[in-house]
């Protein structure tokens, strides 16, 4: 009896992310690494800002769609199909937003719009990270 519950209480310590609620500790790992992936990178006609923005909303949206998705990072590596398929739809969603905010007068606005292809090489890149 005693050693079960050492192991219970042992067990109970070490939290641990699940799917749909992540850890706060499996979040910031996720978003650095994102973010750190993005480094030295660039997408021709988007100025540094821009692209830190762009960068901003795919580790957001990507994390998010992961901890809805996965039991966590290690869970989501194992499926390489539906991570790059999430950083394709991330990377869409961002470029359209930066897209609009263009279209807005935003900090885009001197920078030519980037065609179809484009995004899709960003969105690919940042998922096969």
């Amino acid at each position: 009896m005693p050693l079960m519950l050492v192991a219970l209480v042992l067990g109970s310590c070490g939290e641990k992310s699940k799917k749909g609620a992540w850890i706060a500790e499996d979040k910031d790992n996720y978003t650095s690494e994102c973010k750190k992936a993005a480094e030295g990178e660039s997408i021709p006609g988007m100025d540094a800002d821009t692209y830190k923005k762009f960068v901003d909303q795919v580790c957001s949206c990507s994390l998010e769609k992961l901890e809805d998705g996965y039991e966590n990072a290690i869970e989501a590596n194992k499926d390489r199909e539906g991570v790059t398929k999430i950083g394709e739809e991330c990377g869409m969603e961002a470029a359209m937003s930066l897209m609009g905010e263009m279209d807005m007068g935003g900090a885009m606005e001197e920078a030519p719009v980037m065609d179809e292809a484009a995004v899709e090489e960003v969105a690919t890149e940042e998922g096969a990270e």
